[in-house]
């Protein structure tokens, strides 16, 4: 039995991209150490993001992102047991989403796995419901 985490925060106005790059290599680094799993979804300085893995270690990640400087309001949206991970062969898929995507989300293509595996998935759980919905909120 696993734990899943899923929260949403916004970026501080002066981050860049050097930032998100450092968020990502540390977050994959720490992840692939943790057996960790998830998506980050980043938008208009929007943040979104599902964990998967045990649940001390999401739990206490989960603290540390809460005192990272570069975005803030962090707000947990869910979290609780889960049966089956969604993101297993991704240590943090990522994706930032810019204005010109949104005009071809066909080419999106760790949003369109995300979608389809959601909807696959026989028991999907309130997280990655939750996940889904959101990230298509901050679509529009």
């Amino acid at each position: 039995m696993g734990f899943e985490l899923i929260y949403c925060s916004i970026a501080i106005r002066e981050i860049t991209s050097k930032d998100i790059t450092d968020i990502l290599n540390t977050a994959r680094k720490f992840n692939d150490e943790h057996n960790i799993t998830g998506c980050l979804l980043f938008h208009h300085r929007e943040f979104l993001q599902i964990l998967e893995g045990e649940e001390e270690v999401i739990k206490q990640l989960f603290k540390k992102i809460n005192i990272d400087k570069r975005h803030c309001h962090p707000t947990l949206l869910h979290q609780g047991s889960l049966k089956e991970r969604a993101f297993s062969s991704w240590s943090m898929a990522f994706k930032e989403l810019k204005d010109v995507d949104m005009k071809q989300l066909k080419d999106i293509l760790n949003l369109q796995e995300f979608s389809s595996l959601v909807t696959s998935l026989d028991n999907a759980t309130t997280a990655k419901k939750l996940f889904k919905y959101f990230s298509q909120t901050i679509l529009k």
